[in-house]
């Protein structure tokens, strides 16, 4: 069926009205959104230059200068997001409205445009690796400026995402028959996250890469070139921001900077571990590395490894280079002669006046040892001796002050496992005849 017939004056009327206020409507819209075309607003070509920050001291590489992609996030008013932009250089152009307050958010270097469609998106906006060690397309980058107006050029600086932890080897203490050859190093508890706009930490272990950022052999060779004083040049590795506060306690050292295995930072703190082939006269690597662990914070008690920071880490080990609790120095890849002697040892008849020196050789060095130190003061109470120890802690010096019997014991732990017994029998003139 077909329907003929004319349309009434007064929806002609009302048509006219829709028309002006949907027109009215537009303008409205394009006043909020930037530029107007009836001159309510005067617009300014603004250029967004993108600049990367200067690395901060405290902490084939990545490339920590280039800017590879970006996204840019205008936001005008009352976080209202007004222009987004995704370009592949270092410098935008866009026109904004004169006198008008913007606040401008940048992140670089994600490879693909991001979609955000509010300020509170952006804040928790996170970039995620799906290597530890994939930068190929350059290092992560995030910056902003807030409540600035349009002006000819604004300068956005760009943070870097990751630390930079550069470690260095100081072999000036080691013992003359130690050498060690560093075969790699490596983030433990390597990040896999960071929040852009935010600080940002690993909530739990799932957070963190089984195999962190890491070096092997020929990358690790700078660690192996020693100049003339026994320093090592430096090797870096790169890490995504992870803050976890303060160490529990007060460690006195860094040999006391270490969480129990059942402790919740210990699977979210991030550290560095160095794996070394080592030899010495009764020890060596054999199938295997000795293993040198750290954290890594500014301080004993920081645990915070900060984005955009650089950490300069100078490792000495010391003696044996061996002598320290297992997480420290993993040492299950060590084989050991060992050794223990200890002079005089047995039955010994001495005279008041005699002055007796009993020292102990063992190895390894680092096997804890026992120096009769109850014994020693029994007998000095009966008057047998007066006694001083060695400074080195492996010796004592007795001076015969009285009649009877002492003795003097000494042991070395784990993996020695073995003792001496000094018995020491000072006559009377009775037994004398």
């Amino acid at each position: 069926m077909e329907r003929k017939g004319k349309v009434s004056g007064v929806f002609l009327n009302r048509k006219k009205a829709i028309k002006r206020e949907t027109f009215f409507y537009i303008l409205c819209l394009l006043d909020v959104c930037g530029c107007t075309a009836v001159g309510y607003d005067t617009c300014a070509t603004v250029d967004i230059v993108l600049s990367t920050a200067e690395i901060h001291s405290k902490a084939s590489s990545p490339d920590e200068t280039s800017i590879r992609d970006a996204n840019i996030f205008i936001f005008s008013g009352s976080d209202f997001l007004e222009k987004t932009a995704y370009i592949q250089r270092d410098r935008y152009s866009v026109s904004l409205v004169e006198g008008r307050d913007y606040s401008i958010y940048v992140c670089a270097n994600f490879g693909y445009p991001l979609k955000i469609a509010s300020k509170a998106e952006l804040e928790e906006l996170t970039f995620h690796l799906a290597h530890p060690g994939d930068f190929s397309g350059g290092i992560p980058l995030g910056g902003s400026v807030e409540h600035t107006r349009p002006s000819g050029e604004i300068t956005i600086p760009l943070r870097r995402l990751c630390s930079k932890i550069s470690i260095a080897v100081d072999r000036s203490l080691l013992n003359q028959d130690v050498r060690m050859r560093i075969s790699s190093l490596e983030i433990g508890n390597c990040p896999r996250y960071c929040k852009v706009f935010k600080p940002s930490g690993v909530e739990d272990g799932d957070g963190c890469f089984p195999v962190g950022f890491r070096r092997d052999y020929l990358e690790c060779e700078g660690m192996n070139s020693i100049d003339s004083k026994g320093l090592s040049q430096e090797v870096s590795l790169y890490m995504l921001e992870n803050l976890q506060g303060d160490f529990p306690g007060t460690p006195a050292s860094d040999r006391e900077k270490v969480l129990p295995e059942n402790h919740p930072l210990a699977k979210v703190c991030s550290y560095v571990e160095l794996g070394v082939e080592y030899e010495s006269e009764y020890s060596h690597t054999a199938g295997g590395l000795l293993k040198y662990r750290f954290y890594i914070g500014n301080g004993l008690k920081d645990l915070n490894v900060e984005r955009n920071c650089h950490y300069h880490i100078t490792v000495t080990p010391r003696g044996s280079g061996i002598g320290e609790n297992s997480w420290r120095v993993d040492k299950t890849s060590l084989v050991t002669r060992t050794v223990f002697k200890m002079e005089p040892e047995g039955y010994l008849e001495a005279e008041v006046g005699d002055e007796i020196h009993v020292r102990c050789t063992w190895s390894p060095e680092w096997a804890p040892f026992y120096c009769s130190d109850e014994e020693l003061e029994e007998d000095r109470s009966r008057g047998i001796y007066e006694y001083v120890k060695d400074e080195d802690g492996k010796g004592v010096r007795l001076k015969i002050t009285g009649y009877g019997t002492g003795m003097v014991y000494m042991s070395a732990g784990e993996p020695v496992n073995e003792a001496g017994l000094l018995y020491i029998h000072v006559k009377n003139k009775e037994e004398q005849l």
